[in-house]
């Protein structure tokens, strides 16, 4: 998958390569999903809810938020860390935020943009190239809310036209607003 982007679609099956840590979490989703199935005849109207239903438990937002986050956050959180683990997590954000639009925008949201500052820290001296470019120009954007200046340089950074500081650390700011983030024990 070196040579292609990854497509939307494909984003479990390379989780499910990266980080096999997550096939409970996948096979309860599919589980989930196919429990339309318990009609006595299978026709089109109940395979369709079943595409539905998958497609649903499946998207890039529900696939980090449920299946790969719990995950990733016990091997940041577990003493000590668990580094192959964090190391894998890692290689699976880098491709994810190379992948196809759809699916980039939902790693980045639910990962770079929803991970708390300790996590992120945490995360940094492990990552590639890709998770520090993007926490940095997240970073800058923050700031180019707060300071109009910035905000060409912001939507530089964002387009690959500037690089980042080389400070990367993620400090919140004055008035910063923090989100609430999506954890396993928030699972509906």
């Amino acid at each position: 998958m070196a040579d292609r982007q990854i497509t939307t679609w494909q984003l479990p099956r390379v989780l499910l390569g990266l980080v096999p840590e997550t096939a409970p979490l996948i096979a309860e989703k599919a589980v989930k999903a196919l429990d339309a199935c318990r009609e006595p005849v299978i026709d089109e109207e109940v395979l369709a809810k079943i595409g539905a239903d998958l497609r649903g438990e499946f998207s890039p937002y529900s696939l980090v938020a449920w299946i790969f986050l719990p995950v990733f956050e016990a091997a940041l959180d577990a003493e000590p860390p668990n580094v192959d683990l964090i190391r894998r997590c890692c290689d699976f954000v880098e491709q994810a935020l190379s992948a196809e639009e759809y699916a980039a925008e939902g790693v980045d949201l639910m990962v770079i943009e929803n991970f708390g500052v300790e996590h992120t820290n945490r995360v940094l001296p492990f990552a590639g190239a890709r998770i520090p470019r993007r926490v940095a120009c997240l970073r800058l954007g923050r700031l180019s809310a707060l300071s109009p200046s910035l905000r060409s340089r912001s939507t530089d950074c964002l387009v690959g036209r500037e690089q980042p500081s080389s400070d990367l650390s993620v400090r919140r700011s004055a008035g910063m607003r923090r989100y609430p983030r999506v954890t396993a024990s928030t699972r509906g």
